[in-house]
């Protein structure tokens, strides 16, 4: 069965980095799930980020990666809009992906984004992938995690 390595992260930017990897297979439901409700609000997601509120900041993007070492989904920080382009730039350390590394700016290709998240008053807003990858955490690190989670959206 194929897997893919899902990266958490959920502290603040500077955390990002951090390795929190989970495998967790492709054909997961509850993932699956968590992806496609991601990709159907990634609407509110743009609507924000171009016109973001008082407290709203950190707007990122999880986006698969694939090559022939594997599938790893990154979240992506300092999201860009170019020439109608999207670009992102990595905020996690591959473990299975070799094409790419942390710190490199990447044009997204929509098709590929898996989820999205950005930081309302310090809670996270989106992050559906996130929701299900509390379950892998032990009791404290999951009630430290609920506490930074908001709406869905």
């Amino acid at each position: 069965m194929k897997r893919l390595l899902l990266l958490l992260l959920l502290i603040a930017p500077a955390l990002y980095a951090e390795k929190e990897t989970f495998d967790v297979s492709a054909a997961d439901p509850e993932m699956n799930t968590a992806i496609k409700r991601a990709r159907e609000t990634l609407d509110s997601f743009w609507k924000h980020y171009r016109k973001p509120g008082k407290e709203e900041k950190d707007f990122m993007l999880k986006v698969k990666i694939e090559d022939s070492n594997g599938i790893e989904h990154f979240w992506c920080g300092n999201i860009t809009i170019k020439n109608g382009a999207v670009y992102g730039d990595l905020w996690n350390y591959p473990e299975v992906v070799k094409s790419v590394k942390y710190g490199d700016s990447i044009r997204i290709d929509p098709e590929n984004i898996s989820d999205w998240m950005y930081y309302r008053s310090g809670r996270i807003v989106g992050g559906y992938t996130i929701r299900v990858l509390l379950k892998y955490l032990d009791d404290e690190e999951r009630a430290r995690y609920e506490q930074l989670l908001g709406p869905e959206e």
